[in-house]
């Protein structure tokens, strides 16, 4: 039941104190990713952790158009797990989707045939975030057919 309560808990922090955290934290969250399934177990992901303020910085304003291939799904997965055990590990979370993709490869020097697809930022939150809205599960769960 606990692992409920962290996802019922967790939240998209959209602005973190600058707190530096824990490397062991970091590496049990990034063993938390490592961790996840992937189509046919190919693990075809690579985890940047970016601890320089002025790269995270940089980052924060990317713009992404989306390109959605079979991969996106297992990075997902992956970041979630990560996102989780972040919630553990008493710091917050928030997914980043929106970014220009060729600025942040030029900045981490990604390999052109590589993708970034995800980026999820972390830290100790600096206030308080609001509850997540959600719709019930009967708007949202379908069994047998549509």
């Amino acid at each position: 039941m606990a692992l409920l309560l962290e996802i019922a808990e967790r939240r998209s922090c959209l602005r973190f104190d600058g707190r530096p955290i824990d490397p062991s934290k970091l590496d049990q969250i990034v063993e938390a990713g490592r961790l996840a399934p992937s189509a046919k177990n190919r693990q075809e992901w690579r985890f940047f952790v970016i601890r320089k303020a002025d790269l995270r910085d940089k980052l924060a304003d990317y713009l992404m158009p989306n390109g959605q291939y079979s991969y996106p799904i297992d990075l997902a997965v992956a970041a979630a797990l990560m996102a989780l055990q972040a919630e553990a590990e008493g710091l917050r979370s928030c997914f980043v989707t929106a970014f220009d993709e060729q600025e942040v490869k030029d900045l981490l020097s990604v390999p052109h045939r590589m993708r970034v697809v995800v980026l999820l930022a972390l830290g100790y939150c600096a206030g308080p975030t609001p509850p997540k809205s959600r719709k019930p599960l009967r708007q949202i769960v379908s069994y047998d057919h549509w």
